[in-house]
């Protein structure tokens, strides 16, 4: 049975990622659904996707649009957000974990072949430095990443011994077109003239672009090494936050900026007034503790153990950032 002959459901698919997993699975020639809370856009996708609306959380929605699936891409989740609400809290519990269990149990019952979860490297905590591989302990230290570990065991747990396999990827830091989040937040800013990069800028971190990861995911599905595995995904490289800059200037035609923050002080700056920011101030404490972190992840087993070759470097990967927020010189 080719890929063409195979119907792959996406979750989430009008999210961040969403976009690029469904065009890149009709590019390989799978029949694509694709679910989403609200449905998409208009012209989001082409007339060959059968596009749903539905909750994932609802048994009568599950059951339809697994009815016929080979395979599935789940994407859909509640994602960072800066308030520790209530209501942030249940999402997390009812859409991350409590719907990913059902998911599973209900794709083991229609037939499904494989299943593909997204997850974060966020499980790992907070690695100081050291560089972390699949097998490093998970510490997860936020709400969002402790529920993307109860997802995984859910996950593992509905699928184990059944003919329905599961293959988890713990994705770097995404960037690329539709991406937000904090590199999208500093780049708005920086096309502004209104940034003050964390200097020297010499911590690192892991990245991949959306593109990249949704070939990954496609690997997953079909190569039978990925049953039962976990892999991190990255594009294979440490980058400095200062090179991230440099590449976010370039393809953004500016200089780098003149001025910065030091490190130390917007470690301590953070630490110090976390607990006081509310709203968009606390959105810039966020930004700014992410670019002092050093989080590297190890994404080498997925390249050797299936083959993937991350096809976008990172000047291409802001250069297609750029011209889809608007914001090519």
């Amino acid at each position: 049975m080719t890929a063409r002959d195979r119907l792959l459901l996406v979750t989430g698919a009008t999210g961040a990622i969403g976009p690029a997993m469904v065009a890149a699975a009709l590019a390989h020639g799978w029949r694509v659904r694709a679910l989403a809370r609200h449905g998409p856009p208009a012209r989001l996708f082409s007339r060959d996707v059968d596009a749903r609306a539905g909750d994932l959380r609802n048994d009568d929605v599950r059951q339809s649009v697994l009815d016929g699936a080979d395979s599935v891409i789940h994407l859909a989740a509640s994602l960072h957000v800066t308030s520790a609400s209530a209501q942030a809290s249940t999402d997390y519990q009812s859409l991350n974990v409590a719907a990913t269990a059902a998911l599973a149990r209900d794709a083991v019952a229609a037939g499904v072949r494989r299943i593909v979860f997204f997850s974060t490297i966020s499980v790992y905590g907070d690695t100081n430095g050291r560089i972390a591989t699949e097998s490093t302990p998970l510490v997860p230290r936020t709400p969002y990443a402790r529920s993307k570990v109860a997802a995984e065991v859910t996950l593992r747990e509905a699928c184990d011994s059944t003919s329905c396999a599961a293959t988890i990827l713990r994705p770097a830091a995404v960037y690329g077109p539709r991406v937000k989040g904090n590199y999208r937040t500093m780049l708005e800013r920086l096309a502004r003239g209104q940034a003050f990069p964390v200097l020297p800028g010499s911590n690192r971190r892991s990245l991949i672009f959306v593109d990249d990861l949704a070939s990954a995911a496609l690997l997953a599905i079909d190569d039978p090494r990925a049953a039962g595995q976990t892999f991190n995904v990255t594009d294979g490289q440490f980058h400095t936050v200062a090179e991230i800059v440099g590449a976010m200037c370039a393809a953004l035609g500016r200089g780098m900026p003149r001025f910065g923050v030091p490190s130390s002080a917007a470690a301590a700056m953070v630490k110090m007034s976390r607990p006081l920011l509310r709203g968009r101030l606390a959105n810039i404490s966020a930004l700014v503790d992410k670019f002092v972190e050093d989080v590297t992840v190890d994404g080498s087993a997925l390249q050797r153990e299936l083959g993937f070759r991350p096809s976008v470097d990172l000047h291409e990967g802001w250069r297609r950032a750029v011209a889809d927020a608007g914001l090519a010189p």
